[in-house]
């Protein structure tokens, strides 16, 4: 979908095997079928910067307890035609995390793109 000429949205509904393998003892690996959807739009802001954002929804179709939200957001400064300042926030919720891991972890990241 195209909102306006510096706008774009998709959306998308599919299918995985998931194959997990898990190094404790106490669980067992998981080979299932689990559906992935997104949304993902783009936007531009003037000529020097994009911003990002797709979000994903999947579940396992045996368990309707076992599911995941995973948000991709990312802002590109496009600084000049050789250079560029990225800057990304990634959130993962997993309603039945493993490990005895938490269910929702944030990573930040940011850094300097150099075009040759």
């Amino acid at each position: 979908i195209n909102h306006r000429e510096n706008t774009t949205t998709f959306f998308g509904i599919g299918a995985m095997n998931e194959n997990e393998k898990y190094d404790t003892v106490t669980e067992q690996d998981k080979n299932q079928l689990r559906s992935t959807n997104y949304i993902k739009n783009s936007l531009e802001i003037g000529e020097n910067i994009v911003i990002g954002n797709t979000c994903y929804f999947q579940i396992a179709p045996q368990s309707s307890d076992d599911y995941r939200v995973l948000y991709d957001g990312e802002i590109n400064f496009q600084v000049s035609e050789h250079l560029s300042f990225d800057f990304s926030v990634n959130y993962r919720y997993d309603n039945e995390p493993h490990g005895g891991l938490e269910n929702s972890y944030i990573q930040i990241a940011n850094g300097i793109s150099i075009i040759f």
